[in-house]
C-alpha cells in the first residue's frame, strides 16, 4: 500500500495521521504554516495514480505535506 510502503520513505518530510476508519483516506496539501491548501480524497486511486498525483503537485523530498487515514 503507498501510504504505509511508500510514502514515508520517498517523502521523509510527510506525515500520517489515523482517522476513523469510515472516512475515506485524504491527502492534505499545507503550506509553511500548516495551512491547507487543498484535499483530496485518495481512496480510488492506485500506487501509481498516488506517485504521479505526488509528482503533479510538485512534491519532492522535503515538501511538507499531510494525509488522514
Amino acid at each position: 500500500m503507498f501510504i504505509e510502503e511508500d510514502f514515508q520513505s520517498l517523502y521523509p518530510r510527510t506525515s500520517v495521521r489515523k482517522v476513523p476508519r469510515q472516512k475515506s483516506p485524504e491527502l492534505i496539501f499545507s503550506d509553511s504554516n500548516h495551512i491547507e491548501l487543498e484535499r483530496i480524497d485518495i481512496s480510488g486511486l492506485t500506487r501509481q495514480e498516488l506517485k504521479t498525483l505526488m509528482k503533479l503537485k510538485g512534491f519532492q523530498e522535503g515538501h511538507q505535506l499531510r494525509v488522514e487515514l
